[in-house]
């Protein structure tokens, strides 16, 4: 998966209508993971430019989860074109006919394939594949007819209280809601549908996290195992401790379920697992209740039954997902219609409007996180790790889990709370993580990111950095200083527009220090001050004036 090109048809928030971003990049695999970066100051367009990549793919999977009587809903006022490369597909697997293919030979198809999309203001979409210059038009692309030429996952994170690239995900979670709340009481054959855009906020983050240790490679060979070598020495953590979930319950008494049959699976596998669990049943004339309570102490036989249960990270994560998204049903209805009907480059932050409710009300919970570290007899929980500990749990924990081919990460300024060490290495970090956990397959995962630290930038090639700048209102200003292995102060002066390296604090008061053409007051100020080129200005002064007094004497 790999960005070729995207370009704006109509504004989106500070973006103009003809806004355009190539992406300058090889399309040979990667042996690692090579982000772009998005690059600029504060109000240049760096998460707009984020948030719109978002806006377009959720637009495709809406329409792709559409049927031909909605298809007039998607004349929309947002327009845009997105080209993506893909890697190589089985076309038969994705609906094309051969009559379809043409022309095309097993030369061609044995290509990373470009996707094409058109989206013109008020008009529905065209969607094309390119192999080798010859192109195939894609049709009939709703009923889930997209599906095999969008990414198998989007990834969305925010370190900020401005989480607006959340809320194609926000949306999305609603509409898959709907879904399992139509499936409830289906017949067996009636499988959950995946969503394929996950946000990172705190609550998912627990599920991935809980999912990655409990088929931690270290622990044991059973199932498929994640490798977590890497991200434990980091937040200085052994194992899993424990954890807690509680799921509340209701149904009519016409239904013979309370949830489709994946769920009630996985309750009773939770059942197995734990089989000191709590459970509270009770009725009205019209509704049956139930509420469960399970607290899983890791030990060799709850890890044994969870491995057997559930055989991998990914399968657990995905039930663990379906009964987190059971709690959109607290929501109101009003609030409800307000976030599936939002418009794309809405300047509403949609998860603001997510109430949160206390644990007693909602209708599932994880937590009581916990896990051992060697040396350390109490537990160390979850929630006390420091957010730059939740943040490398969060990002890395995602790299590690959701690692299909085809993955898209969109994450604003992920490296926030980390401290100097983590900044300079978390590109290096990144790429550990993924050469500790290979695939059959290539990766060829996409991640995207803004930030303004010089130490991304200086593990970043120039053709991987997209320097954004808010006076710039027709794309990118062209990167014309080689940026890999670039020292952070060059790439501060570069980017950022800072001369100094530092703060305004010490600068002014070594200024007034400066005006001084005392000797001793010069040998007092060079004392204050630690280790900066600034500092030499002083010393510089200094020497001049012992140099011109001995020369007087």
């Amino acid at each position: 998966m790999k960005l070729k090109r995207i370009k704006l048809l109509s504004p989106f928030r500070g973006l103009p209508a003809d806004y355009e971003i190539n992406f300058n990049r090889s399309l040979v695999a990667n042996e690692q993971i090579e982000p772009i970066c998005f690059v600029g100051l504060n109000g240049s367009g760096k998460s707009n430019a984020l948030e719109v990549v978002a806006e377009m793919f959720y637009y495709l999977e809406n329409f792709n989860r559409s049927s031909k009587k909605d298809l007039d809903n998607f004349k929309t006022a947002f327009g845009f074109e997105l080209d993506y490369y893909l890697p190589k597909l089985t076309l038969a697997g994705a609906g094309f006919t051969w009559d379809e293919l043409g022309a095309l030979t097993f030369d061609d198809l044995d290509q990373n394939q470009l996707v094409l999309v058109s989206k013109p203001v008020d008009e529905l979409p065209a969607v094309k594949l390119s192999f080798n210059e010859k192109e195939i038009e894609v049709k009939d692309f709703y009923n889930n007819g997209l599906s095999k030429v969008l990414p198998n996952h989007i990834i969305g994170y925010s370190s900020g209280l401005n989480e607006l690239v959340s809320n194609p995900f926000v949306k999305l979670n609603f509409e898959y809601y709907e879904d399992l709340k139509r499936k409830k009481n289906k017949a067996v054959d009636s499988k959950l549908e995946m969503n394929r855009f996950q946000f990172l906020n705190y609550n998912v983050s627990k599920l991935i996290t809980v999912s990655n240790f409990i088929f931690d490679k270290e622990l044991s060979l059973l199932g498929e195992t994640k490798d977590l070598s890497i991200l434990k020495t980091e937040i200085e953590v052994n194992e899993l401790n424990g954890f807690s979930i509680q799921l509340s319950l209701k149904k009519p008494k016409t239904f013979e379920k309370y949830l489709p049959d994946e769920l009630e699976e996985a309750i009773e596998s939770f059942k197995a697992i734990d089989a000191l669990f709590d459970e509270e049943n009770n009725s009205t004339t019209r509704h049956d209740f139930t509420n469960l309570s399970f607290n899983f102490k890791m030990n060799e036989a709850t890890l044994t039954g969870f491995r057997e249960k559930f055989n991998s990270a990914d399968r657990l994560f995905r039930v663990l997902y379906f009964f987190q998204t059971l709690n959109i049903e607290k929501i109101s209805r009003n609030i409800s219609k307000t976030v599936k009907s939002a418009k794309a480059g809405t300047s509403e932050n949609l998860s603001d409007l997510i109430p949160k409710y206390e644990i007693e009300k909602q209708l599932f919970h994880l937590g009581n996180i916990s896990f051992k570290k060697e040396g350390v007899t109490a537990p160390i929980y979850y929630k006390h790790l420091s957010d730059g500990e939740h943040q490398l749990l969060q990002v890395l924990g995602s790299i590690i889990l959701l690692d299909s081919t085809s993955t898209l990460f969109l994450l604003d300024e992920p490296e926030t709370h980390f401290n100097p060490e983590w900044r300079s290495k978390f590109i290096w970090l990144i790429n550990a993580c993924m050469k500790a956990n290979p695939t059959e397959d290539d990766r060829e995962q996409e991640i995207v990111l803004t930030t303004h630290s010089p130490f991304m930038i200086s593990d970043s090639k120039k053709s991987n950095v997209v320097w954004l700048k808010a006076d710039k209102r027709d794309g990118p200003e062209e990167v014309t200083i080689n940026t890999y292995g670039t020292s952070v102060t060059n790439l501060i002066n570069e980017f950022f527009g800072k001369q100094r390296q530092i703060a305004d604090v010490s600068w002014k008061e070594m200024l007034e220090d400066l005006k001084s053409n005392n000797i001793n007051e010069l040998n007092d100020a060079l004392s204050k001050y630690g280790d900066s080129h600034e500092k030499t200005m002083i010393l510089q002064k200094l020497n001049k004036l012992i140099i011109e007094k001995g020369t007087e004497e």
